[in-house]
Formats: C-alpha cells, sequence, structure tokens
C-alpha cells in the first residue's frame, strides 16, 4: 500500500509530455532511370499536433551524392531550396502538417544516393529524429544479342548494287 502511494505521489511531481511533433516516416524513397531529368522521393510529413508554433530545422548529416555527381533539390510546403543548400529551417504552426519532397537529378549517371538527414524542433520541448533519404537511378543502356543482318543483291550484280541493314529497307548505292 505505501509503494502504491508513494508511485501516485512521484507522478504527480513528474511532468509527462507526449510527443508534440512526428516524422511520419524514418526513410522515403525514389527511383527512375539514369536519363531522366529527376528522380522524386515520396513526401515526407511532419505533424505537429500541439498548440505551440514549432521551428523545424533539417540538417543533412551524411552523403554519397557527391561522389555521383548528383544535384538534389529540397522542397518544404512553403520553399523550394537550391542544390547547393543542406540545412534549412521552417515554422510549423499549431496543428499544421509541413512537407518535405527530395529531388534528384542524375544527369545519365547511374546508382544509387543515401542520405541522412537530422530533423530537429524547437518549440515547448526539444525532439530529435533522423531519416533516411535514397534514391535510385537505373541503366537504361541494354546490351542486345542482334546480330547484324546485312543483304547484298543481286548476286551476280548487273549496274546496280543494293543492301539491306537490319532495317529491312532497301538502300541503293
Amino acid at each position: 500500500m505505501r509503494f502504491i502511494l508513494l508511485t501516485l505521489v512521484l507522478f504527480g511531481f513528474c511532468d509527462i509530455e507526449a510527443q508534440d511533433l512526428t516524422v511520419s516516416t524514418d526513410s522515403v524513397y525514389g527511383e527512375g532511370s539514369a536519363d531522366q531529368l529527376m528522380i522524386g522521393t515520396e513526401t515526407l510529413e511532419i505533424i505537429n499536433y500541439s498548440d505551440t508554433t514549432y521551428v523545424v530545422m533539417v540538417r543533412q548529416i551524411e552523403s554519397n551524392r557527391n561522389a555521383l555527381q548528383w544535384s538534389r533539390t529540397l522542397f518544404t510546403h512553403y520553399v523550394t531550396y537550391p542544390p547547393w543548400v543542406d540545412s534549412i529551417s521552417f515554422e510549423l504552426s499549431n496543428k499544421d502538417t509541413g512537407s518535405l519532397t527530395f529531388e534528384f537529378y542524375p544527369d545519365f549517371i547511374a546508382g544509387c544516393v543515401v542520405e541522412k538527414y537530422e530533423i530537429l524542433s524547437t518549440g515547448r520541448s526539444v525532439q530529435r529524429d533522423t531519416v533516411y533519404v535514397k534514391a535510385c537511378a537505373l541503366n537504361t543502356m541494354t546490351v542486345s544479342d542482334l546480330k547484324p543482318r546485312v543483304l547484298i543483291y543481286p548476286n551476280p550484280t548487273a549496274n546496280e548494287l543494293f543492301f539491306e541493314i537490319n532495317s529491312g529497307l532497301p538502300c541503293k548505292d
């Protein structure tokens, strides 16, 4: 009985807070081909459940993007940031939802980019989340085992010689 009473008294003095800001997932992914202009990822949502306005800071921690020579653009629900910006901040009003989308530009270079971001929010309390962003560009070139077909006719030739090369359309020479 004393234990229960002591526990109730201790909980009365503790300040218990629920998480006010929620990040929808811990990873987003996008896929395309290397000859595409842009590969977009899924949208990452940040939801503010509280009655307080939060300042949300997004900071890139790790990336292999420079090794592939890709560029990246970051979109929030308010602003588009240029490729050289790796840290951003924005306000998220009470009961509001913010969004982050990443667009990668592979420039005909196949491969996968993995970036790690820290999302830090300050308001009534400080919260820290980590999000992984991955985008893959697949190689679109295929090796075919087609054998070139060259037909020369008539055989023996008279005054004209015709060639057919793969297309089936005759070329006069």
